[in-house]
């Protein structure tokens, strides 16, 4: 820990409210200076944090259960930004404006964010990843940027749609939210990986994917994959309810039907029939 952080801690740890703002340094000098990484970690007090024109390129907010209210107006150097565990935090509490540099985003187990920032407002975002928003009911963002997108745990979501406001998307991770169970990302014609669990259809055409495996999705009725000029290895392992089956124009060379008992139609190109 450095010693700028001990002293953040100190001095703000049992408080209601973090007020910096560069400008006005003469207020407050010793931390008006603040630069690279600050974490805010259990301050269960904590109720408002206004932090301006700083030089921080690292914050993490962790585990302040009564935060109601984060203002990081024109922090211009930020790159990543964690905000984990604090329960009151809501998306329209939040003021980020400005912060042009942002570049990864992480928000988990904040059980208030029924939906997500305007992802357009961060220009430089590469990576998202929402966990454990349990409120969370539809995802539908425009990020020219964004390359990595990360949705878990988040157990009420039953829709993410707009793939195509995605136009750089390269890769996908959608497990563990039981109330999706339709996923069609046919128009990331960038997306490279793919990981999926708990649907019931999915439609991955027009992608740049290498490998499937679906046996987190035991309950998958339909896949359409048709189009993938570089998928050469696809696994349905125990995927028993799968009854549709569309890879024409993929290049497969290895695809594992096992256990799929109730397969009806099924539409493939296979480099190698000894794969199957």
């Amino acid at each position: 820990m450095s010693k700028e952080q001990e002293k953040f801690n100190i001095q703000y740890s049992n408080e209601k409210e973090i007020d910096i703002v560069g400008k006005l340094s003469f207020l407050k000098p010793e931390f008006t200076k603040l630069e690279d990484s600050l974490k805010i970690e259990g301050f269960k007090n904590l109720e408002i944090i206004n932090l301006k024109d700083l030089n921080l390129i690292d914050l993490e907010i962790n585990d302040c259960s009564q935060l109601n209210k984060v203002d990081l107006s024109e922090l211009t150097k930020l790159t990543s930004l964690y905000v984990r565990d604090c329960p009151k935090l809501t998306p329209d509490g939040c003021s980020l404006i400005k912060l042009t540099s942002l570049k990864s985003l992480k928000i988990i187990n904040c059980s208030q964010f029924k939906k997500i920032f305007d992802l357009s407002v961060f220009p430089r975002l590469e990576s998202l990843s929402v966990i454990k928003c349990s409120t969370l009911t539809k995802f539908d963002h425009s990020s020219a940027g964004l390359t990595n997108l990360e949705i878990s745990d988040c157990s009420q979501l039953n829709q993410i749609i707009g793939f195509s406001k995605l136009p750089k998307l390269e890769s996908l991770s959608v497990k563990n939210c039981p109330k999706l169970t339709k996923l069609d990302c046919s128009s990331t014609k960038t997306l490279i990986e793919l990981e999926v669990s708990d649907l019931e259809e999915l439609n991955c055409s027009n992608t740049l994917i290498e490998e499937l495996s679906l046996i987190l999705c035991p309950n998958i009725e339909k896949l359409i994959c048709s189009n993938n000029e570089k998928l050469n290895k696809l696994d349905l392992s125990s995927c028993s309810n799968l009854d549709f089956l569309d890879c024409t124009g993929s290049k497969l060379t290895s695809v594992d039907l096992s256990y799929c008992e109730s397969i009806k139609l099924v539409a493939l190109v296979v480099v190698d029939p000894r794969s199957l």
